[in-house]
């Protein structure tokens, strides 16, 4: 398999911090090639879960008392950037990860960020205002000060990391919910490929700070009562929420290479694309990922038989697994045989899943399959969903 290396994007650094204790890249490797499991009770120093849970999930409860929560999601050290203890105590903590992971993932690949911060832009996903939601709003109107309504706007979550970090090139954040940080990957590609940037920063962050998510999609019946995302499973029942940040440094392949950069893993491609008018607002469309797999695969010149490890959304719902399965089967089936089979798996059996960072979660995960050359074992499957044929 040989490519053109023009339009191409290496990804030469990264960082994360995920549930099960995955503070950093090597971490994450350990508690996914160890099988751990992320997925704890809501932590008392979260809020007092007492008063919203409900194990039969009545008005304005929820029926669930776990998630994937990271370590020390506060913690942050403001000095490194400049800023105050008062500054920081303002910003929402998905702000802070994301200032940290980012200055993490450039030390990753051996940068100084003094050293590419003219030509680096940040692209990143940011979905949910629990810090805001919880922490700030109940005080009502007086609670309000200008340090704290910055420091909750994620409008301008992107624009304070390339402020305290100098980065000047293009900068946004973007939230279309799960998709919200592969969407950046696909940006921030495009940025580079355009020449609007020579580096580029791409990520998200999530947090679950608030009962208030938990509520609202537990009354949406999209939570696993199981407490588990049990990805491709018969006992499939929904998913189970997750928090954390990913963070990659990105840059043109031919500009990796000819400065000797470590390279973790290529960009071949990216594509999007939207269901229309289908089974409903939020029901997955397999025609529609079916076209959006092979529009992918073509813009990158490749066959379906170029693919051995497919990285599944894999939510752990009943309906939504086979219709992934049976888009994937469509593209890639010819191709496969008992000896030459496609693997699959999904991060969110380990971590749960992480929302707007759910794609980065992947992603990562991805790159450490390429550099370790294993395939690590996912989490809840005995047997396959029947659904799918």
């Amino acid at each position: 398999m040989i490519t053109n290396k023009k339009n191409k994007i290496a990804v030469i650094g990264l960082d994360c911090k995920f549930p099960a204790e995955s503070n950093g890249p090597d971490q994450f490797w350990d508690a996914l090639i160890n099988k751990k499991n992320g997925i704890v009770k809501i932590p008392e120093d979260r809020w007092d879960h007492s008063y919203y849970y409900d194990p039969e999930g009545g008005q304005g409860k929820t029926y669930v008392d776990r998630a994937g929560f990271i370590s020390d999601v506060f913690d942050f050290c403001p000095s490194i950037f400049g800023m105050s203890e008062k500054e920081v105590a303002d910003i929402d903590p998905q702000h802070r990860l994301l200032i940290q992971s980012s200055w993490n993932s450039i030390q990753n690949a051996g940068y100084r960020v003094d050293t590419i911060k003219e030509r680096t832009g940040a692209f990143f996903g940011v979905s949910y205002r629990d810090y805001h939601d919880f922490d700030i709003a109940p005080n009502g109107v007086e609670g309000f000060t200008a340090s704290n309504s910055l420091g909750n706007a994620n409008a301008i979550s992107a624009g304070r990391v390339a402020y305290l970090l100098g980065l000047k090139g293009p900068t946004l954040q973007i939230d279309t919910i799960c998709s919200s940080s592969l969407m950046t990957l696909h940006l921030a590609s495009q940025s580079l490929i355009s020449g609007e940037c020579d580096y580029a920063l791409s990520g998200g962050v999530n947090c679950v700070l608030s009962p208030n998510g938990l509520v609202a999609l537990s009354q949406m019946g999209a939570l696993s009562k199981s407490a588990a995302c049990q990805t491709f499973s018969k006992d499939a029942d929904g998913y189970i929420r997750g928090e954390g940040v990913g963070v990659l440094l990105l840059k043109r392949l031919e500009d990796a290479e000819r400065d000797g950069d470590y390279i973790y893993g290529v960009v071949e491609a990216t594509a999007t694309n939207h269901d229309g008018r289908s089974n409903g607002l939020t029901a997955p469309n397999g025609k529609a990922q079916e076209i959006l797999i092979k529009d992918c695969i073509d813009k990158a010149g490749l066959l379906p038989e170029d693919i051995g490890y497919i990285e599944a959304h894999g939510t752990g719902t009943y309906l939504g697994d086979p219709v992934e399965l049976e888009a994937l089967y469509n593209v890639f089936g010819t191709s496969i045989s008992p000896s030459k089979p496609l693997l699959t798996g999904s991060v969110k059996s380990n971590i749960g899943h992480l929302e707007p960072a759910a794609g980065v979660a992947s992603l990562v995960k991805s790159l450490l399959v390429l550099k370790h050359k294993m395939i690590p074992p996912g989490l809840h499957l005995e047997h396959l969903n029947p659904a799918f044929k």
